[in-house]
């Protein structure tokens, strides 16, 4: 299993790294956003280090031929575009790969032909497996994993090292010889525009910078003696356009004209086969905030019909009376009685004499 070292493919040219390159792997190796989600940095980033690192390449090369490292250029000029890795384990006919993209370089589509060139590469020799992990906070390279024919098949603890002893979770996301490079298809698509909007509302993605909406929203629904652990809260929001690419649910903010939260939405897939999702909703404090909500659940529902959502459905809590006004404005309709599961989330057992307490749930048909 020889794999080149140098060769053009998708409009790039992958070849060994050279002296010329260390001026663009210096300001892409004190780029934030690649220090932030890059592992194994070679420490401080200097002419120097960068310099004796270029030197060592070949040697390294030799001393473990299953790690490929490619300097990534632009076939016109040479420039350094992106750098590129690929770790073989052949015991399992599979290979990992990674790869960073220059800020200069990044939107004009380098990530996913780079990612489809390395996946090209594995398959041409024998290889049954490419793989990707990638963190939650990580959106810009889940978009390329889906883009390039990536499927994400769960998540792994503590798999990336960090800085110092420090280990991140990701995902793991897999393509096989079968699959063809073409788009994975999307259960929960983007919102048209980034957002929806009737002019009175607008619905918009949660995402990292909400920490303190959602705070404000769910420590009023907990109540004062429940407050929300920031902590939590800050990781939530960060992974929630990973969820939503994964189609796993679509979460939502509902900001009114002068910019308040009036709601927190999440629609959230429970038979994507049946086309059936549950609507969940945290409403804020105030007078309008009912009214509000329910243009903004009118407006998702909508959306999620035209995605290929066939039922919507939700529970009402007894005492909720507010959701339940929600819910009719926006036209649910009550569809049956569910007896409420305990906190363990798990079904009495047979014959238990207690009873459960009666949730009502609605739902919205297409």
């Amino acid at each position: 299993m020889e794999f080149p070292s140098a060769f053009d493919a998708r409009g790039l040219r992958l070849r060994p790294y050279r002296d010329s390159d260390v001026p663009a792997l210096v300001a892409n190796g004190n780029d934030p956003e690649t220090l932030r989600f890059m592992s194994g940095t070679p420490g401080v980033i200097t002419t120097g280090t960068m310099r004796s690192w270029v030197g060592a390449s070949a040697e390294r090369a030799r001393q473990n031929p299953d790690r490929l490292g490619y300097a990534v250029a632009d076939p016109a000029d040479d420039a350094l575009l992106a750098g590129a890795v690929v770790h073989v384990t052949r015991r399992r006919s599979s290979a990992e790969l990674g790869f960073w993209v220059a800020p200069t370089a990044r939107g004009r589509g380098v990530a996913t032909a780079l990612t489809r060139a390395l996946t090209d590469l594995c398959f041409a020799h024998g290889l049954q497996r490419a793989e990707m992990f990638i963190r939650g906070e990580n959106v810009r390279s889940q978009r390329v994993a889906l883009a390039a024919g990536f499927r994400r098949e769960g998540e792994l603890r503590g798999v990336l090292p960090g800085v110092g002893t420090e280990r991140h979770d990701a995902g793991l996301w897999s393509r096989l010889p079968a699959d063809g490079d073409t788009r994975t298809p999307r259960l929960l698509p983007d919102l048209p525009e980034g957002g929806l909007t009737d002019a009175v509302v607008t619905l918009r993605p949660v995402g990292p910078d909400d920490t303190a909406a959602l705070a404000a929203l769910r420590g009023h629904a907990g109540g004062p003696d429940t407050p929300p652990d920031r902590d939590d809260l800050a990781r939530h929001c960060a992974h929630a356009p990973a969820r939503w690419l994964a189609g796993e649910c679509a979460e939502v903010l509902v900001v009114g004209a002068t910019g308040e939260v009036a709601a927190e939405l999440t629609l959230e897939y429970q038979d994507p086969g049946a086309g059936r999702a549950e609507l969940r909703a945290v409403l804020a404090r105030g007078e309008t905030a009912p009214e509000l909500a329910a243009r903004g659940v009118g407006l998702l529902a909508r959306w999620a019909f035209g995605v290929g959502i066939e039922l919507l459905a939700a529970d009402e809590a007894p005492h909720h009376t507010r959701l339940q006004g929600v819910l009719t404005r926006a036209g649910f309709r009550r569809q049956v009685l569910l007896a409420a599961r305990p906190d363990t989330g798990a079904l009495p057992p047979p014959g238990a004499d207690a009873p459960r307490p009666v949730v009502p749930r609605t739902a919205l048909l297409a």
